[in-house]
């Protein structure tokens, strides 16, 4: 079987990652946060995949607190802005252009995105 792939948006290559965490929209408190998983990631981006009833849309802004990358426990935060929002296989298929706002953001992007 064949897996249909998103149609390439980004400039810079994709990274296939396995992360799993919660995500809020437009400012919404932790406890309002939910479920969520990265498949891939590159410099500018990300492929976040939200329950299909998440109300997100094209322009919100977003903030994911990501706590696994495969079995390892981390506790990494993660800020930008939907680009893209599309219904799949029953769930959301969000496109993320990341914003590494703060030195140590821009610190940690250069280590996830190294190699």
């Amino acid at each position: 079987m064949r897996i249909k792939r998103p149609r390439e948006r980004r400039q810079a290559a994709r990274k296939l990652v396995t992360w799993t965490g919660r995500f809020g929209l437009n400012g919404a408190p932790e406890w309002d946060w939910r479920d969520c998983s990265i498949e891939d990631i590159s410099q500018g981006g990300a492929r976040v995949i939200a329950p299909a009833d998440a109300a997100a849309h094209a322009g919100d802004a977003i903030a994911m607190a990501v706590e696994r990358l495969g079995t390892t426990v981390v506790g990494i935060r993660l800020h930008g802005h939907i680009r893209y929002c599309e219904q799949r296989d029953g769930s959301l298929d969000l496109g993320v252009a990341l914003n590494f706002r703060t030195p140590q953001e821009r610190q940690l992007a250069q280590t996830l995105f190294a190699g």
